[in-house]
């Protein structure tokens, strides 16, 4: 369009062959101008690249440990971590099973967010129907609430998995902080492949 034209020559942009990226958001934005026929707009993505990047071999290290037959899942939440994961494990050549709960606890926003981005993505994906809110820990606010709502969670992912190694988002920079929930990924032995390859929050 005019004003996408426009805004790439203005940026300096090279055409080439797209890399290989996580998009982290998307953006659509519009001239003030009607043209008869034709849209005048622009979308935007902003992106993480994946191409050389030295800590991915870290990554790669820790997969091949966890799945050594390059076919695993992950409970995917839609958020920027799993979304990483998944992506840079198909990246690698993973064959990827997402599993994302479904229920009252999380909004249906959310829910259509993940399954979205799992079809644009080109993901295989399984919604589990779960509702952790029943559960008398969560229901009188225990102080443990937390580990017990993952521990339910996780139990019926990891049975959905079946012989798939189970992963999820957990990265490095939770580990330092107070988070119940990461004892009940440890007794189910729940591999966290960002975490196990030193990747911080800033990383993602």
């Amino acid at each position: 369009t005019p004003t996408g034209i426009a805004l790439l020559k203005a940026f300096g942009a090279e055409f080439g062959p797209w890399p290989q990226m996580v998009i982290e958001k998307i953006v659509t934005v519009y001239g003030t101008y009607v043209y008869e026929g034709v849209p005048n707009g622009a979308t935007f993505a902003l992106e993480k690249v994946l191409n050389n990047d030295p800590r991915l071999s870290r990554l790669e290290k820790v997969l091949a440990e966890i799945a050594p037959d390059k076919r695993l899942a992950i409970a995917f939440s839609g958020g920027l971590d799993s979304r990483f994961l998944s992506f840079a494990a198909k990246y690698l050549g993973y064959t990827v099973k997402l599993l994302t709960v479904r229920g009252p606890h999380i909004s249906a926003e959310e829910t259509a967010e993940a399954v979205q981005w799992a079809q644009d993505n080109g993901f295989e994906m399984e919604l589990l129907d779960l509702n952790p809110l029943q559960m008398k820990a969560v229901e009188f606010n225990h102080t443990d609430r937390c580990y017990f709502c993952k521990k339910h969670l996780f139990l019926e992912l990891k049975r959905r998995a079946a012989d798939l190694p189970l992963c999820d988002g957990t990265n490095h920079s939770d580990l330092s902080h107070y988070r119940p929930g990461l004892k009940a990924l440890s007794e189910l032995k729940i591999h966290s492949p960002l975490a196990e390859a030193s990747f911080s929050k800033q990383d993602n």
